[in-house]
């Protein structure tokens, strides 16, 4: 319900009257995105926070296991509740309040803030969500996503992409199986090929690979073995009693700042030959490979910001100001819109209130309250540094 909610968030700005504008536009019908413009003096850095608004779907399936309403934003124990509370309305709420109390603290900046609360960013459709932020004509000279990241600073982000592999089988009933597995006399073909069991020897063969590259593919502040591989979706089998004659499976791959989603997918291809040919079956009936997968056909793009550029040391030195101690930096072991704005020519990073173990796609997702109002320090700190003060009301 994307609409919805963009629709009470332009309001609810709006009667802030802390924005000197508003914006609201649609690229495709009933899908809107919203832009908030504190206008600065002059003189200075524009800034750009950035947030999706949308959020996956709560299968009825999970209902049953979630502890609080998953759309009702219950508070207790210090953290808030439901769907989206890490995943990133959290993030959104602590830079808009940020901007907000910059504002009625009576300091005019000298530089813009634009905040912007896009959508379509769990679907992957950047082309009608943050890509046209740009298009609408704004800018900033550097941009923090609000992203959850556990309070870490995140420089650096993986890229990631999606495959399909389809195997094929020799459908027989399930009775002949015996003839099917085991040897069988001279001049007796075997009647049936399982590509359900041929699969598992892809899957068993990705887990050796990803731990292969878990030891191989390396980079600054990436985590050990967050370039993997996941199968996400498996379909195989027609019938019940038969043996099954298609398999296919889809995986999810992340990869590190350093390489080229194009690069990967062609080792993955190599990886899958290499395979075939050492099955007899399957050097004669070699597997098909989509990649990208055609259900999500984005080829994810990681970013990576230099620590010396100066918005990240600005944020560095924001965020010891705001909270008193030392940076924790990070990578962004997910995806995020901010590989999108940095296309356009907005460099930016990532800081952001929750981490993804918080329930984020799952179940009891939250969202600590202290980490909002720690995110919301940093970012007003940010703001008053980049931007620039040109004056303080009194």
């Amino acid at each position: 319900e994307e609409k919805t909610c963009q629709d009470w968030l332009r309001a609810e700005l709006a009667s802030w009257r802390v924005y000197d504008k508003v914006d609201y536009w649609e690229k495709r019908k009933g899908r809107p995105n919203v832009a908030a413009v504190l206008k600065g003096a002059g003189g200075g850095r524009n800034l750009m926070f950035n947030g999706h608004s949308d959020v996956v779907p709560v299968p009825k399936e999970s209902l049953p296991y979630w502890t609080t309403d998953p759309f009702g934003g219950e508070v207790r124990e210090g953290r808030v509740y439901g769907r989206g509370a890490t995943d990133m309305k959290g993030g959104v709420a602590a830079f808009i309040w940020a901007t907000r109390i910059v504002k009625e603290s009576g300091v005019v900046l000298e530089g813009d803030v634009v905040d912007t609360m896009t959508i379509a960013e769990e679907s992957g459709e950047h082309d009608i969500g943050v890509d046209t932020i740009i298009e609408r004509g704004y800018k900033a000279d550097f941009l923090v996503n609000a992203e959850a990241t556990n309070l870490q600073i995140c420089p650096v982000g993986v890229g990631l992409y999606f495959f399909k592999l389809k195997v094929r089988g020799k459908p027989i009933h399930t009775s002949m199986k015996y003839k099917c597995s085991f040897p069988q006399p001279i001049g007796v073909q075997v009647p049936g090929v399982s590509a359900i069991d041929k699969m598992v020897k892809f899957i068993t063969q990705f887990q050796e690979l990803e731990r292969e590259w878990a030891h191989r593919k390396k980079f600054q502040l990436v985590p050990l073995g967050a370039s993997n591989l996941t199968p996400t979706i498996i379909r195989g089998g027609e019938y019940i009693g038969g043996i099954s004659e298609n398999c296919e499976v889809i995986y999810n791959v992340w990869i590190n700042p350093d390489e080229k989603p194009e690069d990967s997918i062609k080792e993955i291809r190599a990886f899958v030959s290499r395979l075939a040919e050492n099955d007899e079956w399957m050097k004669e009936h070699p597997p098909v490979i989509e990649a990208p997968a055609p259900e999500f056909p984005e080829l994810w793009p990681s970013y990576s910001v230099p620590l010396d550029h100066p918005g990240a040391s600005t944020l560095a030195q924001a965020y010891s100001a705001a909270l008193k101690r030392d940076v924790k930096w990070g990578a962004f072991t997910a995806v995020a819109d901010v590989v999108w704005t940095a296309k356009k020519g907005i460099p930016g990073l990532i800081l952001g209130p929750g981490e993804l173990t918080m329930g984020v796609h799952g179940i009891d997702e939250y969202v600590p309250i202290e980490h909002v109002v720690d995110c919301a320090k940093v970012y007003a700190e940010m703001i008053l540094r980049w931007c620039g003060v040109s004056e303080v009301e009194a």
